[in-house]
């Protein structure tokens, strides 16, 4: 089969390697199709701490059940999506229904072998955690792929305990920012507004009740929001969306650490104590998160498939990372069939 291999910073390469077996216990998927994450990005230019080298990149799959241990309750040919992270099941984290934080995760596209690739081999961990989910009917596996980004706004969504009718406010345009935001108008919010300081990144963002700025005044964005945002989430690197976001919460609201920033945010901590805001985390994203992902994409699928910008041949996973580290809103890569 054709994969596309981190060997090192900058050195994608595409190989041709042996199909993979079947884990003991575990799924061989076939895969159908794999997004292209910022993470991914950082990965090919940069590095990452959780990184293992060589390694096929990709944890935004679909695919088909080529080989399934006769326990899983799935069958070949079935349509799927994989959840990327392979948690141990274990441990208090794990306990707690919050895989996404176990310390001994290991997680596809990082630590194991991802979906650039023709096949994914998912390991027993994997099916014991509930990482692979039928695809809803009608959903196509493309769209599908939004549902790991999506799960991790979802997470970011359920750390800020939204309730409805709740204004909202998201900084960033990219594909993660418009499915926190579209997310929260399915989840009940009040007015939700997309904040973004790049016009061109607001394109192709027709979604009914869903307001966008491009650039940030505090008074303007109040007047949109009908008030204070009760949740705001970064989901940009840019530190000022930090500070920006800190300054349209109201008392008491919550501000989500969804993003890695590319500087610390300067943060006026008396004003987090004197109007008594909630600054939590959010990171990556559950089983259940992915799960409950698979059921939004099912129930309104042409909104987020609207931001699939390039679909892309496998062989052409190189330029997808390009595209990806430009103004492409969300790249595919698709293998060939062999």
């Amino acid at each position: 089969m054709l994969a596309a291999v981190l060997r090192g910073v900058g050195e994608l390469a595409m190989q041709r390697r042996p199909r993979p077996v079947r884990p003991a216990g575990g799924l061989l998927v076939r895969v159908a199709a794999c997004g292209v994450c910022a993470s991914d990005v950082k990965m090919w230019r940069r590095g990452h701490p959780g990184l293992r080298l060589p390694r096929v990149l990709g944890h935004e799959v679909t695919g088909w059940v080529a080989a399934a241990a006769p326990s899983s309750g799935l069958r070949p040919g079935q349509a799927v999506q994989v959840a990327p992270g392979m948690a141990c099941g274990r441990c208090p984290a794990c306990q707690a229904g919050r895989h996404n934080l176990c310390p001994g995760v290991k997680v596809l596209g990082f630590s194991l072998d991802g979906g650039w690739a023709g096949y994914l081999a998912v390991p027993a961990a994997g099916l014991a955690v509930g990482a692979v989910n039928p695809l809803p009917p009608g959903l196509e596996p493309v769209t599908a792929t939004l549902a790991e980004p999506l799960a991790c706004a979802l997470n970011a969504l359920e750390v800020a305990e939204l309730r409805p009718g709740q204004p909202v406010a998201v900084f960033g345009a990219g594909v993660v920012g418009r499915l926190a935001a579209w997310a929260a108008q399915r989840l009940g919010a009040g007015r939700v507004l997309l904040v973004e300081t790049d016009p061109a990144r607001l394109r192709h963002l027709p979604v009914a009740g869903l307001d966008a700025s491009a650039g940030f005044d505090p008074a303007a964005a109040r007047q949109r929001l009908g008030g204070q945002a009760q949740v705001v989430i970064p989901a940009c690197p840019d530190p000022r969306a930090v500070e920006w976001g800190a300054e349209l919460l109201g008392p008491g609201g919550t501000l989500v650490l969804f993003s890695g920033l590319a500087a610390r945010p300067e943060l006026d901590l008396n004003q987090v104590h004197y109007r008594q805001l909630r600054l939590v985390g959010a990171y990556g994203c559950t089983s259940g998160q992915n799960r409950r992902a698979l059921a939004l994409l099912a129930a309104d699928p042409q909104t987020p498939a609207a931001w699939i910008s390039h679909r892309l041949p496998l062989e052409q996973a190189e330029p997808g990372l390009r595209l990806a580290a430009g103004r492409a809103l969300k790249v595919i890569l698709i293998p060939s069939k062999e």
